[in-house]
């Protein structure tokens, strides 16, 4: 009778916790792709849990933004910011520290959501053209960055494809040719040509971006560097031009498109060998993966060869959501400036999961090995109990698969000078499959830099 008791718990328990974190909030999602903020507000009220705190914040912060609530979208993040910078594990270290049922823990974000949390705060301060207030949260992304750096450096992973970002140094160059810290941009410019050169050409198929190009020798003429501008002019096979007309204004804008991939469970079956030496070898021909293990001196682990010959385990995965729109352009007083690609989020995030994957790994199967370990031990005396938790193990084994739901596949980027007196610029964007086009008239009056974001989140 107490199997019985204990089997039927089990099995509601595996057919709700089975489900994923985006399919138990796909109504978010959904809501996401009808345009339809205000539902989507509402779905990700239900994230709020003191495991999920990091979550509800990035997501409450995300739409408010896409709401144009600016204001309210900083406070948010700022409180998102707040929350990881007090949390006792660090969110690199956590990044790789992560495990399988690791879903139970405060949820720490992955190093590209903690990146894009301050690129949406600089977003909001450039629509409120605090431009000041920008150049604080380029200060904690320096910050990030050298972290991230160290993170590297210390473990020698110099062969990891994914180390420096480029596009959030460009950010930064942004920020600082706004307020007219043109030293400062051109460092962030020069280290996100490097990068986009090195890293982002070969390992994402995303070239220097032509305004890129622009940007630098603009701040080279602006600083005096002519021996570096002649050295770029003759590197992009371009020669710069000073702007002739003064009274003129700069429009900056960016295109989010679709969004960011989703985080499922995928499971991969290791076989066990152990040899004379008593090292114990988990092998995967498929994905050519080897693990060992020095088998400690008690009963379990001994005979762990014998009892355990394979093992599943949990492993998280990103499955790829396509954006329908295909290209978007700025159209003012008759010309057409394209949007560039200058990030590709679901590249970086699929990297990323890539280069946790063995230590992910390595810590997984540990932590399984040791528990059929002690149900061998345990079911030396009690095998009806030993039983009730290798069932309990098997249905309860899932990873985490929290993510951040409302981040775009996508960042594209131009910035267009235009007359001062200039009102309003039209957004395009269109999907060749899909014979769809899309457009809006945005207001961009004043004679201050403006900030214009196109907001698409809808996927195949």
């Amino acid at each position: 009778m107490s199997w019985h008791f204990f089997c039927l718990p089990c099995v509601l328990i595996y057919c709700t916790a089975c489900q994923t974190f985006y399919q138990q909030h796909q109504k978010l999602a959904n809501a996401l792709q009808q345009n339809d903020y205000a539902k989507a507000e509402k779905q990700a009220q239900k994230m709020q849990k003191k495991k999920n705190q990091l979550l509800y914040y990035l997501h409450q912060g995300s739409i408010a933004h896409m709401q144009q609530q600016y204001i309210r979208s900083n406070y948010l993040l700022e409180k998102a910011h707040r929350y990881q910078a007090v949390n006792n594990q660090s969110w690199l270290q956590a990044s790789f520290d992560s495990i399988a049922n690791t879903q139970l823990k405060d949820y720490q974000g992955e190093i590209h959501e903690i990146l894009l949390l301050y690129y949406y705060k600089i977003l909001n301060f450039l629509q409120l053209q605090k431009y000041t207030h920008a150049l604080v949260e380029c200060r904690r992304l320096d910050i990030q960055l050298k972290k991230l750096k160290e993170l590297y450096q210390t473990n020698h992973k110099k062969n990891y494809t994914y180390a420096r970002d480029a596009f959030i140094h460009m950010l930064m160059g942004i920020v600082y040719q706004i307020n007219h810290a043109y030293n400062d941009a051109y460092i962030a410019y020069k280290h996100a040509i490097q990068i986009y050169e090195e890293d982002y050409l070969p390992y994402f198929d995303i070239d220097i971006p032509e305004q890129l190009k622009q940007d630098i020798l603009y701040v080279a003429y602006q600083i005096g560097f002519y021996k570096e501008m002649a050295m770029y002019e003759r590197k992009f096979n371009k020669q710069y031009h000073p702007p002739k007309q003064k009274k003129t204004k700069e429009i900056i804008c960016f295109w989010h498109n679709g969004l960011g991939p989703i985080k499922d469970t995928s499971y991969l079956v290791f076989l066990l060998f152990k040899n004379q030496a008593g090292i114990l070898h988990f092998e995967n021909e498929e994905h050519q993966l080897s693990f060992a293990f020095p088998c400690v001196g008690n009963e379990g682990s001994k005979h762990w060869s014998e009892h355990i010959k394979m093992l599943k385990v949990a492993f998280p995965k990103y499955v790829e959501r396509n954006p329908i729109y295909d290209e978007a352009s700025i159209n003012c007083q008759g010309k057409k400036y394209p949007l560039v690609l200058v990030q590709n989020i679901h590249a970086i995030a699929t990297q990323v999961l890539k280069q946790q994957r063995k230590k992910i790994l390595a810590k997984t199967l540990l932590k399984l090995a040791i528990k059929k370990s002690s149900t061998y031990m345990i079911g030396q005396k009690n095998k009806p109990l030993a039983f009730a938790l290798d069932l309990w193990y098997f249905l309860t084994e899932k990873t985490d698969t929290r993510h951040w739901q409302t981040i775009p596949y996508a960042i594209y980027y131009t910035r267009i000078t235009v007359p001062e007196d200039t009102d309003t610029i039209t957004c395009c964007v269109k999907s060749y499959q899909h014979k769809k086009e899309k457009k809006w008239l945005y207001n961009v009056q004043g004679k201050h830099t403006q900030c214009v974001i196109i907001h698409t989140p809808v996927c195949v």
